[in-house]
């Protein structure tokens, strides 16, 4: 362009397209690659103009090829990218089950150390009057909330659970009984609630394949090949609509109701088999919970 600017000092479009270059050339490197993305193909409308008029001699078409290529291949990548978008739309809302951490915090730590002290100062069963009312608390919490947020909330429960183990541990007296009872109760709920992790968890992945398989697809049929930078648009905003179908159908199955899974199996034989000689379950007082629940 600078050779052009010079051989045809009095064609503004040559002028308006190195006006756009420099603009280009002048964005910051942590410019967001959308907006890069629109300066080129600002750049390419303008191309258009010259090509126009151009001969062999003076063409773009070179370099408006190359750079509608580059066009092509950030729009590819962007639509990869969306794949990955409903991973990153089920950890969002999985995280959002962290809003109850100082209700749970409410209510199996210091509700549990006032009602210890309440019974220390003579009020009769308050400690365990208050325990038998967190246990359908707890219950609630776990079957009220939707499929997307299952596996935190579970974890939330462990998290509490090993809090009040550790600090058990160096409490005394009625206050570390009424810990390690609380955090038996925690222990006990999350290992009921742990046995429909695999529904929950074949569920969620089976639904959630079927729409990164519907995205893939799409991608697949989506056209790339025509370099005009108006069908170019066009093309990523009917990709843009579909592919907000899809997360909207998502977010629509992270927000199923969790109940549906939570049905015990069925006894098999041999559990339901009469047995003549087992042995009596004792859980020693300070029995270790077990390591984090991953997800």
């Amino acid at each position: 362009l600078h050779d052009l600017v010079q051989e045809w000092p009095d064609q503004m479009v040559l002028q308006h397209i190195k006006a756009r270059c420099d603009a280009v050339l002048a964005l910051d490197i942590f410019s967001p690659v959308a907006k890069v993305l629109s300066s080129i193909e600002q750049l390419l409308i303008q191309m258009e103009d010259w090509e126009m008029y151009a001969n062999k001699e003076n063409t773009l078409k070179t370099f408006q090829h190359d750079l509608a290529t580059m066009v092509v291949s950030w729009r590819r990548l962007e639509l990869a990218s969306w794949q990955g978008l409903l991973r990153t739309q089920a950890q969002e809302f999985a995280e959002g089950a962290s809003e109850w951490w100082f209700q749970l915090y409410e209510a199996t730590v210091r509700g549990v150390a006032a009602a210890a002290h309440e019974e220390e100062s003579g009020v009769v069963d308050a400690l365990s009057t208050y325990l038998n009312g967190l246990i359908p608390l707890l219950d609630s919490f776990m079957t009220s909330g939707p499929l997307g947020q299952y596996l935190s909330r579970l974890s939330h429960l462990q998290a509490f659970e090993s809090y009040l183990y550790r600090i058990s541990a160096i409490q005394v007296g009625a206050q570390a009984d009424a810990s390690r009872r609380a955090q038996r109760i925690l222990q006990f709920t999350r290992s009921y609630y742990s046995q429909f992790v695999p529904e929950v968890v074949t569920s969620l992945s089976r639904q959630q394949e079927s729409l990164e398989k519907e995205i893939r697809d799409f991608i697949k049929l989506a056209s790339w090949k025509d370099i005009n930078v108006h069908a170019l648009k066009q093309s990523a905003q009917r990709t843009h609509r579909q592919l907000y179908k899809c997360v909207r159908k998502f977010k629509e199955i992270l927000r199923q109701p969790v109940t549906h899974y939570l049905i015990p199996r069925s006894a098999g034989l041999e559990e339901s088999a009469h047995a003549t000689d087992v042995p009596t379950l004792r859980i020693p007082k300070n029995t270790q919970p077990p390591p984090s629940f991953s997800h």
